[in-house]
């Protein structure tokens, strides 16, 4: 086994990382002297740096199952993913439309009069419904 040079990559880029393939490396690193370093995801922060690489601890790994079957899914110490403001105004949004459609579709069921349904949805929908 050769020993690992500073800055070296040991992935493979094609195929994906295996569970063994990566046992296999992080073997090398342990034996390189780097048994005691932190394992940890790098990321573009979306603007510009100076310093250490951006990246975020792997606390651990997660077994995928269903449509995730046959992946291993590295856990962090912080979600990784677009975040801010934005984001969390847009999921809001989206939450509270899809609150808003099962309300809708719980009333456009719910056997009452075609009217009194009606007025129910509108009082969902918060502004006038066209009808």
């Amino acid at each position: 086994m050769s020993t690992p040079s500073l800055g070296e990559t040991l992935s493979p880029i094609h195929p994906p990382l295996t569970v063994e393939a990566a046992i296999e490396l992080l073997t090398k690193l342990k034996w390189a002297g780097h048994g005691n370093d932190t394992i940890s995801i790098a990321y573009e922060p979306g603007h510009a740096t100076i310093g250490a690489t951006p990246s975020v601890a792997v606390t651990g790994f997660t077994v995928g199952f269903d449509w995730n079957h046959g992946k291993i899914f590295a856990n962090t110490e912080t979600k990784l993913g677009v975040g801010g403001p934005v984001l969390e105004s847009l999921r809001a949004r989206y939450n509270a439309m899809s609150e808003a459609l099962y309300k809708i579709g719980a009333i456009a069921n719910d056997g009452r009069a075609p009217d009194e349904r009606l007025a129910a949805i509108k009082s969902v929908c918060g502004k006038k419904v066209k009808g």
